[in-house]
């Protein structure tokens, strides 16, 4: 079994921190060759090592610090197939030194809306991966366990649920920065419902003057850190654009994607960013950080 070697960090240096699911660890970001000589399609449930390490190797959080932030440790505690919940749970459970760090910035890189976490049965058997999440969509022949996910959809998943848990995901995000004096970013990976826009219609309806109180909730989010590449609501979003499918932004792209036989500029088909794709996604990033952070991080290049 894979296991991921930590970066070691020493006194004084800078550090950027990967959460988020299967686009930051890195899945579909693989070389050319790699892609050769799998004939064009590789499995998101691949566990060759050589294949897991190219995905940590080509992800955004690797490539940021190759070309943007020259210098700097990446920290990548991305996790495939994991929810938002689980994601800022990684932070706890992968210690990696970080109190020698000179400057932190953490990118929280949002999953989407409908995983919802728990702790694994064989906790601590796999580094690395200590959750597993659940889907309201217990009549998915890759259902892991479909009677939970069956209970999940029919007595607790509800727009409104979900809204409130990324909520106090992105909250406890947030917070563990302000605790220890980072820098944080935040935005959506693929699910455009991420957003203020979206929160504030589900939780506060039409007229959000109606619910006060959850505007507030809403309202406790710095959405100063909120990232939208390029002017739109997820970074997959861009991708499309890039790779001249516009069209099938919010969602849409998931059938087109998976039929073709091999990836295209920035799209697998197995339907994640390209290592083009990821670089991609560390240009808008380094960006996004620069413009906020740069009067505190003068050591950015």
């Amino acid at each position: 079994m894979f296991k991921l070697a930590q970066p070691t960090i020493n006194k004084g240096d800078n550090v950027i921190i990967g959460l988020g699911d299967s686009y930051t660890q890195g899945v579909g970001a693989y070389s050319d060759s790699a892609w050769t000589a799998n004939n064009g399609k590789i499995s998101v449930a691949a566990h060759d090592t050589t294949l897991i390490a190219e995905q940590y190797e080509g992800s955004w959080v690797n490539q940021i610090c190759q070309t943007h932030l020259k210098g700097w440790v990446p920290v990548n505690l991305g996790h495939a197939g994991i929810g938002n919940r689980g994601c800022v749970k990684q932070l706890y459970l992968n210690p990696v030194g970080l109190e020698k760090a000179n400057h932190v910035v953490l990118v929280y890189l949002l999953s989407g809306l409908e995983r919802f976490d728990f702790v694994r049965k064989e906790f601590g058997s796999e580094e690395h991966y200590n959750f597993e999440a659940m889907w309201p969509n217990h009549w998915d022949t890759n259902a892991s366990n479909p009677g939970l996910w069956k209970a999940y959809s029919e007595t607790i998943y509800s727009d409104k649920f979900i809204a409130v848990e990324l909520i106090l995901n992105i909250l406890e995000a947030q917070t563990y920065c302000k605790a220890h004096g980072y820098n944080f970013v935040f935005a959506s990976a693929f699910d455009s419902r991420a957003n203020k826009a979206w929160l504030t219609r589900t939780l506060c309806g039409l007229i959000p003057l109606l619910e006060p109180e959850h505007k507030k909730i809403i309202n406790q989010i710095d959405w100063d850190c909120f990232l939208q590449p390029g002017g739109y609501n997820s970074f997959i979003d861009l991708l499309l654009d890039l790779d001249g499918h516009k069209e099938l932004a919010g969602g849409r792209f998931y059938g087109h994607y998976s039929k073709l036989p091999y990836p295209s500029t920035y799209i697998t088909n197995c339907v994640h960013p390209t290592r083009t794709g990821h670089s991609v996604m560390a240009k808008e990033i380094y960006n996004f950080i620069s413009s906020k952070y740069l009067p505190t991080t003068c050591m950015l290049v």
